[in-house]
């Protein structure tokens, strides 16, 4: 049986052919000058490198197109080829995708175009000039709640380039975020396609196995690298389709793995569908309505029913689909239904990972109910209840929770990213490396700083050092499979030998890194909790289960009390 990979790698390089223009040889050229920057020609598109570091010696192609505008009946459909254009582009056009700002987000990022599938290519020169050197590639996915962001952040791929010493190439990419990449529900499954954010990424990691040998990269050795949202993404491709689908990648550095639990796709997920579809002034009407509607119009929706989700949780987001999502990813795993090729993976969380998004609206029980009422649905009353009581109010005696904030924190840690982190080391146990980012305040995101440190030269204090280590541990698994093989060993102070992550089945997880302001240490972890995962766990499968939700061969047990004597009664896919 031809595996869906070699299917896609088909089918683009068909659609290439099309378009390649026959005139021009595919790969890079330089220029009849030293200062001449290099130019890639591809089958559809020719780019000029944007700019050059001499430092690290390495050359950036800016917006190089992987896709064609998601406009008008591509709007919430796979994205297509890109269009032929054989003038040289230069890489100063490109967008952010539409875009929302959610409650409580560090500034307003509304805006956005709907031309934004573009990636950006960190190439050192001397893999331009020997393409044939196959050197490691290391794909970047952003986060951001997947409402917001884009390639087009403070941090560049340099910095881990020229600490591998110049042995990777390193690549990040747009892909559709908010309402424009993650609606779901019934209706959008039956006219439109769902989490259409995903198909984007897909297309980033078929361009890099179709092209990225013209750059002197190896196609068979990605890494995938993410934080939150981006974590998040990487997680749904390890587990896309049952497992069924080989994600294009091998290994993975996963960072605060973001993903909230959205399951009732009759119910929740498709009324989220239909108040953007109100808001666009669409009601009642199909998709059609949506695809022809000015950008604006829908730029406008999106923030609406993005700011109008409550305190401290966000939507849209990964939802059970039936076919990408063919429910949540724990229960994937749980179930085996997983990618279980991925070779080596380093997971990894903040010491303070839920404190910014508790923004104090929450400082009562029925508040804090209706916070747990935003991932269990309706149809589960009694599973509310036993969530709300898994963490006691501050107003019974003996709770460890002093305030309604710490009982906010810890519920978010554990539905939205520790836990996450803890089903991964189960299932790949021996293969997994775990790191608690300890450098105080240790907030959400933190560790990006370290992860795109660009410090040339020796380090000049301590921190700079405990950065600089940092980013070896993570570049030596892309490179080697290893964090420890290329690990930083000459700066003051220096790395430790990290073994594997051990005490999958004890309460703590045990030999975690743990990254302090003035050394690195390992650590019996204080959290993700076996105990808190695996009620999470239990929770997650019996509301699937409660729902009728359950895919062909995905059940998971659950000690809750929870039965159904048709548990697939409402699960359809639209594949």
């Amino acid at each position: 049986m031809l595996h869906l990979a070699s299917i896609g790698l088909i089918v683009i390089h068909a659609l290439s052919a099309v378009a390649s223009p026959n005139s021009q040889t595919l790969g890079v050229e330089f220029g009849s000058t030293p200062k001449s920057l290099p130019i890639l020609t591809l089958p559809y598109g020719r780019w000029r490198a944007a700019s050059y570091d001499s430092v690290n010696d390495i050359y950036t192609f800016k917006n190089i197109r992987f896709a064609a505008p998601p406009t008008g009946n591509l709007r919430w459909a796979k994205p297509a080829p890109p269009a032929l254009n054989r003038t040289i582009q230069d890489g100063s056009y490109g967008n952010a995708c539409p875009q929302g700002t959610p409650p409580g987000a560090p500034g307003d990022f509304t805006g956005g175009a709907e031309d934004c599938l573009f990636l950006d290519l960190y190439v050192p020169r001397h893999a331009l000039n020997n393409p044939s050197l196959k050197l490691p590639v290391t794909v970047w996915t952003y986060g951001g709640a997947y409402i917001f962001g884009s390639k087009d952040g403070p941090f560049t791929g340099n910095g881990p380039i020229a600490i591998s010493g110049g042995k990777m190439i390193f690549m990040t990419y747009n892909y559709r975020v908010g309402s424009f990449g993650f609606l779901a529900g019934t209706t959008m499954e039956k006219q439109g396609l769902p989490n259409a954010g995903f198909y984007d990424q897909r297309a980033a990691y078929q361009w890099v196995q179709n092209y990225i040998s013209l750059v002197g990269g190896d196609p068979a050795q990605v890494t995938a690298w993410g934080e939150s949202a981006g974590a998040g993404s990487i997680l749904h491709h390890i587990t896309a389709f049952g497992g069924k689908q080989d994600p294009l990648f091998r290994k993975v550095v996963m960072q605060s793995i973001a993903s909230e639990i959205l399951v009732d796709r009759r119910g929740e997920v498709e009324s989220f569908y239909q108040e953007f579809l109100n808001a666009s002034g669409c009601a009642g009407q199909t998709i059609a309505c949506l695809r022809s509607a000015p950008l604006a119009t829908l730029v406008a929706a999106n923030q609406k029913v993005t700011s109008n989700v409550g305190p401290s949780a966000f939507k849209p987001g990964p939802a059970a689909d039936g076919a990408w999502v063919r429910q949540m990813p724990a229960l994937e795993l749980a179930s085996g239904n997983y990618f279980a090729g991925i070779t080596s993976l380093i997971l990894s969380h903040v010491s303070n990972e839920g404190f910014v998004f508790v923004d104090g609206e929450i400082q009562t029980d029925p508040a804090f109910a209706n916070l747990v009422n935003f991932i269990i649905p309706p149809y589960a009353p009694t599973l509310r209840t036993a969530v709300v009581n898994f963490y006691p109010s501050p107003n019974t005696p003996g709770s460890p929770y002093p305030t309604q904030n710490d009982r906010t924190i810890q519920y978010l840690d554990d539905t939205n990213f520790l836990c996450n982190l803890r089903y991964l080391n189960n299932v790949f146990q021996g293969k997994t490396w775990t790191i608690q980012y300890g450098i105080p305040p240790g907030f959400h995101s933190d560790d990006l700083t370290p992860t795109f440190y660009n410090g040339s030269g020796a380090a000049t204090s301590t921190l700079d050092a405990i950065y600089k280590d940092y980013q070896s541990y993570l570049v030596s698994l892309s490179t080697t499979r290893n964090p420890n093989t290329h690990r930083n060993t000459a700066n003051n102070p220096a790395t430790i030998n990290w073994p594997h992550t051990t005490g999958q089945q004890q309460e703590q997880l045990s030999n975690v890194l743990n990254v302090g302001g003035t050394e690195f240490t390992l650590i019996t972890n204080p959290e993700p909790l076996k105990s808190h995962c695996d009620f999470f766990l239990n929770v997650q499968a019996a509301v699937t289960l409660a729902g009728g939700y359950v895919p062909p061969g995905g059940a998971v047990a659950n000690n809750l009390g929870i039965t159904n004597p048709h548990p697939s009664a409402n699960y359809t896919t639209h594949r």
